[in-house]
C-alpha cells in the first residue's frame, strides 16, 4: 500500500489516490481533527495538483489479522506545488487497513502523524472525535 501510494502522489493523480481508500475512511488531520469519508481525502491532499516531487515510505511493520492491517510507516513527502511553493512535510502514520470482497486492501483509518512522538502542542497529541456514528 505504501508504494501504491507513493506512486499515486508522485504522478499527482488523486482519483487514483481515493481508489486506496475505503468510502468509510477516518482522516486524521495534522491538528488530530477525525473527518470522515473520500471528500475529507480529497480535501486533505487538495494541494497534490500540480505537485511535482518524490515519496519516500518504509513501513516499520505491518500486522494482519484476517481482514484487517495495523500498519505503520516512516514518510516523507519532498517537492514543489502548483503555486511554486516547496512542500516538505514527512512523519510516522498510523493506518489500518481492510482487505475488502474484491481482495483490495483499502485505508480504513489513516492518521499520516500518528506514530509521532508526543509533542508540546497541545493539538498534535489530542484526537478529536467529529461524527463517531457516521
Amino acid at each position: 500500500m505504501s508504494r501504491a501510494f507513493a506512486e499515486a502522489v508522485e504522478a499527482a493523480d488523486l482519483e487514483r489516490l481515493l481508489a486506496l481508500y475505503d468510502p468509510s475512511i477516518r482522516y486524521v488531520s495534522r491538528k488530530g481533527e477525525v473527518s470522515h469519508g473520500l471528500d475529507a481525502v480529497r480535501a486533505a491532499f487538495r494541494w497534490l495538483g500540480g505537485f511535482v516531487g518524490k515519496v519516500e515510505t518504509e513501513n516499520q511493520y505491518c500486522i494482519v489479522c484476517g481482514d484487517t492491517a495495523l500498519v505503520r510507516a516512516v514518510w516523507r513527502v519532498r517537492g514543489t506545488g502548483a503555486d511554486g511553493r516547496m512542500i516538505d512535510s514527512h512523519g510516522l502514520s498510523a493506518e489500518v487497513l481492510r482487505r475488502g470482497a474484491d481482495g483490495q486492501w483499502r485505508y480504513i483509518v489513516d492518521h499520516p502523524f500518528g506514530s509521532n512522538p508526543a509533542s508540546p502542542s497541545p493539538n498534535v497529541s489530542r484526537v478529536t472525535v467529529v461524527n463517531p456514528e457516521t
